[in-house]
């Protein structure tokens, strides 16, 4: 094969590369997982008062609320109505607060402006699923990456099943609806989701470089030889 060739072919492999999602994006259904491989957190629990104070409906048990004021509340990620038109919050006196767009309509969220965004995105993103029902995480990455997963079906009377993902390449958006990013809002499918939470990577685990350990070896070596001189001889 020429060498012009071989280079090219090369030089392709490693956009393709480049472009794939997440460089080996990780799917959780744990949250006790998801949250021992991320770092620093914010969840929100939508527990809020405000959130309790639609802008658009305000009844004892469902609240409305315009995407403006869905992204002002807690200040994190954002949030797109992308079935119906707004976001709801739904108050259940044994679960607490949960988040929806109607209930069976399809939603985006943003985290491009959270207090842990890097390049574009975080690291991990999950959230407890309270009630799914045919519904897909169509996920895009910092590099313009794209990946579909099933969100897997659970209802409210079984206990809370977890959606989690983490990727080294910038989570930028998720939008739970149809594969490809598709809306959605009508029967059959539905999604209802709590305790939504962003995380960055890790830490790093400080390993001493090579030169480190030789030289702490050339000191320990050194100390082993002086206590050896100085030991007293014996009659």
């Amino acid at each position: 094969m020429p060498t012009a060739t071989r280079v090219a072919l090369l030089g392709a492999a490693v956009i393709l590369a480049s472009a794939l999602p997440g460089e080996a994006a990780t799917i959780f259904s744990s949250r006790t997982a998801f949250e021992a491989a991320t770092g620093a957190k914010i969840t929100d629990d939508y527990e809020a008062a405000d959130y309790r104070v639609g802008d658009v409906l305000d009844i004892p048990a469902v609240d409305l609320h315009t995407a403006a004021r869905m992204n002002a509340i807690f200040g994190q990620t954002r949030y797109v109505a992308t079935g119906w038109s707004y976001s709801y919050i739904n108050t259940d006196s044994v679960r607490g607060s949960s988040y929806c767009s109607g209930c069976n309509g399809s939603f985006r969220l943003l985290f491009g402006n959270t207090s842990l965004t890097e390049a574009g995105g975080v690291y991990g993103v999950g959230f407890d699923v309270l009630s799914v029902s045919g519904m897909t995480a169509f996920i895009t990455f910092g590099s313009g990456a794209t990946q579909d997963v099933a969100i897997p079906d659970e209802l409210y009377i079984f206990p809370d099943a977890f959606f989690g993902v983490t990727s080294a390449d910038p989570i930028v958006s998720l939008h739970v609806g149809l594969p490809g990013g598709g809306s959605w809002a009508g029967p059959i499918r539905s999604a209802t989701i709590d305790n939504l939470t962003i995380a960055a990577a890790p830490a790093p685990t400080t390993v001493p470089e090579p030169a480190t350990l030789a030289l702490l070896g050339l000191g320990l070596a050194g100390l082993a030889g002086a206590a050896r001189r100085r030991r007293p001889s014996r009659a």
